[in-house]
C-alpha cells in the first residue's frame, strides 16, 4: 500500500521556529525571549529541510510557522524558499510587526 493511500496521512506540521518575540502578550504561553534576541533559540535550517524532505512523501501538504515571532528567524527567507520548493501551503502565525513587503510578496498555494 502506498503511504499516500493511508487512512491517516501526515497533512500538516506546526513548526515553532523562533524562541524570540518582540511583544509580551499576556495570553502567550510560550514564554519567548523578549529582551535579547541573540540568546534566543531558532530552528536549524538543515533540520527543517530534512523534516520536510521526509514528511512530503507521507502526505504533507501544509506548514504552519509560529514561535515566538517566526519572522524574527534569521533565515526566514531561506525557510520560505524551502517551503515553496516543496509546494506546500503556508500559514504564518505572526504579530505582523516584522512583515515586510518582500515577505508579503512571496507566492504560496492557498
Amino acid at each position: 500500500m502506498n503511504i499516500l493511500d493511508a487512512k491517516y496521512p501526515l497533512k500538516s506540521i506546526y513548526f515553532y521556529i523562533s524562541g524570540a518575540c518582540n511583544m509580551n502578550c499576556k495570553h502567550c504561553w510560550i514564554e519567548p525571549d523578549f529582551d535579547d534576541f541573540s540568546k534566543a533559540s531558532f530552528l536549524d535550517l538543515e533540520l527543517f529541510s530534512d523534516i520536510l524532505e521526509q514528511a512530503k512523501p507521507l502526505g504533507l501538504v501544509s506548514i504552519k510557522l509560529t514561535g515566538g515571532e517566526p519572522l524574527l528567524h534569521p533565515k526566514i527567507f531561506e525557510i520560505l524558499d524551502i517551503i515553496k520548493k516543496y509546494d506546500l501551503r503556508l500559514i504564518i502565525e505572526t504579530n505582523g510587526t516584522f512583515c515586510t513587503e518582500a515577505i508579503a510578496k512571496k507566492n504560496f498555494r492557498v
